[in-house]
């Protein structure tokens, strides 16, 4: 692997290195054992990446990690043009997320280093009987009406319609729209700059959809939430106002290329090179 797995805050210190050389190795080495494996059945052509089907998000989430508050460096890379005084995440910061991914749950793993990116400002335009209700909740059971069992009472549990998730990169962003990005530990309403009037139009559909970004989990005796925190609070970035803030939340665009890392796509054009290096097929 030849990313940049330096980091410029960490001198002295190789923790920080080693985890995320390690994190790419582990994934190299499955992945070529993989395609050794399957070369015995069909020899693959070399442009051509293989995954296991149950380990389809696996480089995603590596690529993720190196690019989240857990394991990026704190500082842009020199030479790179960009300039900032401030340490992002600051060792405060990254220490929690230490904390919190050793006891996160697989269902929320991949939440903690990659967000949700949701577009609320479609829920605005005409919408189809069959496709409405975008943000509102559905299965709403008549007060008294008792159900046939536990089971039967989960599935016709109310819930919200959630559409499709974006790719998070900053392509999906249009100037006039509004967005919700979940980070895990918050979930933030992205107001591009010409889109504040439409706000007050989104208000209830934002609070239905944090809540069912909670995920809570039903199917034990009590509740249980599958995040490492259970209270995720609602934060409103209106680009007009706090560019600053807005332009640091888009460090979440996780897609994108970085001052450290490829975009995604040249991330596994890179980890397939390594790849075929180790297999030799």
């Amino acid at each position: 692997y030849t990313g940049d797995i330096s980091s410029p805050d960490q001198r002295g210190d190789n923790l920080l290195p080693q985890a995320r050389k390690g994190l790419v190795d582990t994934c190299t080495r499955v992945l070529s054992a993989h395609r050794q494996q399957a070369a015995k059945r069909r020899p693959p052509s070399m442009s051509e990446f293989l995954v296991p089907d149950s380990l389809r998000l696996w480089p995603l989430f590596v690529m993720s990690a190196l690019k989240s508050p857990l394991l990026r460096p704190s500082l842009p890379r020199r030479g790179t043009g960009t300039r900032t005084m401030v340490p992002s995440p600051r060792g405060d910061e990254r220490s929690y997320y230490f904390y919190c991914a050793r006891r996160v749950s697989p269902s929320a793993a991949l939440l903690l280093v990659h967000p949700l990116l949701f577009d609320l400002g479609s829920s605005l335009a005409p919408q189809s009987s069959e496709s409405g209700g975008i943000f509102e909740w559905s299965n709403l059971q008549e007060v008294g009406v008792p159900s046939l069992d536990a089971m039967a009472s989960l599935k016709s549990s109310p819930v919200v319609k959630m559409p499709h998730p974006l790719a998070a990169t900053v392509s999906n962003l249009a100037e006039d729209g509004i967005y919700l990005l979940d980070t895990c530990f918050a979930v933030y309403v992205l107001i591009e700059r010409d889109a504040v009037d439409a706000y007050e139009q989104l208000e209830s559909k934002i609070r239905n959809a944090a809540t069912q970004l909670q995920l809570w989990s039903q199917l034990g005796r009590e509740p249980r939430c599958l995040r490492p925190i259970a209270d995720v609070p609602i934060l409103k970035i209106n680009q007009r106002d706090d560019n600053e803030k807005y332009q640091s939340l888009l460090r979440w665009m996780i897609l994108d290329a970085t001052s450290h890392e490829r975009d995604f796509g040249g991330f596994c054009a890179e980890l397939n090179k390594q790849v075929l290096k180790i297999a030799g097929v």
